[in-house]
């Protein structure tokens, strides 16, 4: 924690520079407990090695937070976690399984990781954890933006790029339940898959994500009227037929 506020200290003295400082985009790849993720952020060149540093010290904190989450227990975070489900479970009425905070870690994961960098003096940042996103502030060309995509060509030819500016995004798509069978909660029985493919944009990524998962379970009738019953989240649903369809605002 010393060395984070050490290193927070001397980014938040850069606040005061040359309008024409040079600014650079970090980019760092690794993997938590063999997830894909990523972090992106904007920070002066001449902290370059402080950035870096703050870097990997989230990078760290995401693999022990990982492992946290995983562990169970009654830390804050799987409270925190915890709590998250349970609210995505209200909201759609049990399509989503208030217990499972499993299917919601790479969302929070992304949602920790921006929280723990934006402290360390980080103002532009984004994060994904395998297909869940979180953003805030902007790239160098303007908002951040991400293309969704996925293998079985969900996606294709509608050259779907969303602009993540303080908010979470999270996809799901079949290929993703390839071989598995899709339990639904409210009836303890398997399901008929009747999407394609899910797409939530929600304020945080965990909420996003869960949100995501219970509209691919509940199908896309149930979830465009799930749409209108949550005005601050939206989305779009591929049916199985492949059309895309839209909540307003999206």
């Amino acid at each position: 924690m010393k060395r984070v506020l050490m290193i927070m200290m001397v980014l938040l003295l850069s606040c005061s520079v040359r309008a024409d400082e040079a600014i650079r985009e970090f980019v760092r790849e690794f993997s938590v407990d063999g997830s894909s993720a990523a972090i992106i952020l904007l920070g002066f060149e001449r902290d370059a090695a402080d950035v870096e540093k703050l870097i990997g010290l989230a990078v760290d904190y995401a693999k022990n937070l990982s492992s946290e989450l995983r562990g169970g227990g009654k830390s804050d975070n799987v409270k925190a976690i915890g709590n998250a489900a349970k609210r995505v479970s209200t909201w759609t009425s049990g399509a989503y399984a208030a217990t499972d905070i499993a299917s919601l870690q790479d969302g929070f994961l992304a949602d920790a990781i921006l929280r723990y960098l934006y402290a360390g003096g980080m103002k532009n940042i984004l994060v994904r954890i395998n297909a869940s996103f979180r953003g805030i502030g902007q790239s160098r060309q303007g908002p951040w933006t991400v293309q969704v995509q996925d293998e079985e060509g969900t996606f294709a030819h509608h050259a779907l790029n969303l602009t993540v500016q303080n908010t979470g995004v999270a996809t799901v798509t079949a290929g993703q339940y390839r071989g598995k069978t899709l339990i639904d909660p409210r009836t303890k029985q398997p399901v008929t898959l009747r999407a394609k493919g899910v797409v939530v944009v929600s304020r945080e990524a965990a909420l996003a994500q869960g949100v995501a998962q219970a509209i691919f379970l509940m199908g896309p009738q149930e979830g465009m009227t799930l749409f209108q019953k949550l005005p601050d989240i939206k989305g779009m649903i591929v049916d199985a037929e492949g059309n895309f369809l839209r909540s307003p605002g999206f």
